[in-house]
């Protein structure tokens, strides 16, 4: 995330992010702008929204960062599909997410989510961070 995160400029959207007790803002230290979203009211959170159905405007944000949230939504595609909306062109998704899975199951995972390109790093076997293209999201 911290090496992602130094080469995206202008706008953030921190999807998921409760009360962002992480601090993820201080990964993009060239945004110009940082919202965290999440669907439910709480500190830090400046926008209250489901992640299946996001305010933003259509192309408004250079980078969405969905830290360990995907596996609390009800239907991660619809949610894939709203980010790519979200999106600008060539902006970025930065998903992670943790898994029980083997590295063979969450590829095959990704592919039936209908991402199509994307980097992905594993730790002792478990994924830890994929990082998409929001153009490489599939249709």
């Amino acid at each position: 995330m911290e090496k992602q995160g130094k080469t995206i400029k202008g706008s953030v959207l921190n999807v998921g992010s409760a009360n962002d007790e992480y601090n993820y803002k201080r990964f993009f230290p060239h945004a110009t702008i940082f919202h965290n979203l999440d669907k439910r009211n709480r500190p830090n959170v400046d926008i209250v929204a489901d992640v299946e159905w996001m305010p933003q405007a259509t192309n408004s944000e250079d980078c969405i960062v969905a830290c360990f949230m995907l596996y609390d939504v009800s239907n991660p595609q619809v949610a894939l599909n709203e980010f790519r909306r979200v999106l600008k062109p060539n902006g970025v998704l930065l998903a992670t997410f943790q898994t029980p899975f083997t590295k063979t199951e969450t590829l095959s995972l990704l592919e039936k989510l209908r991402i199509e390109e994307f980097e992905e790093y594993f730790e002792d076997g478990q994924l830890i961070c994929v990082f998409i293209r929001a153009m490489k999201l599939g249709d």
